[in-house]
């Protein structure tokens, strides 16, 4: 009989490695490539992601599209910094369209009101989405053009048989 007290006591301990499971999940599953969320680097280069497009006050023109392009072309290869750089990148593109046309509109006047709307809301966006994927969530701006970001189509790929 003291076989079975040995064998009802090895149940119970191997009942706690599953509730331990999933508080390493978090940080280590995400080091060892689990899925499970991003690691605390790729979160924080997505927030520097989101925030490139301010050196476009440096470096006017097309500075707030070629930063978020150049970095999310860096390290695409991962998938929340794909996400987030795709996303980051169309937002800019319809900001950049939103300009154009505000630019557009100011010979009847309306541009002079809505270019600044376009700016405030642009800065205020870019900063709720750096903050959010700092917290690892996927981050969606409410007005946004999403253009269709695909990878290269097969005929680019080599094939095999």
């Amino acid at each position: 009989m003291s076989e079975e007290e040995n064998v009802g006591e090895a149940e119970p301990e191997a009942a706690p490695e599953p509730e331990a499971a999933p508080k390493n999940e978090g940080e280590s599953g995400d080091a060892a490539g689990g899925g499970s969320g991003p690691t605390a680097e790729e979160k924080q280069f997505a927030m520097f992601l989101h925030l490139s497009p301010f050196i476009g006050w440096f470096v006017p023109v097309l500075g707030n599209f070629l930063a978020p392009l150049i970095m999310w072309q860096m390290k695409k290869d991962s998938d929340f910094i794909n996400d987030t750089g795709k996303e980051a990148l169309n937002f800019q593109i319809t900001v950049l369209i939103a300009a154009i046309i505000s630019a557009i509109l100011m010979f009847v006047g309306l541009g002079f009101v809505l270019l600044p709307v376009v700016a405030v809301a642009a800065i205020v966006f870019i900063i709720l989405a750096a903050i959010a994927v700092n917290k690892g969530e996927r981050d969606r701006f409410p007005y946004c053009l999403r253009a269709s970001m695909r990878e290269p189509s097969l005929l680019s790929r080599p094939q095999s048989y």
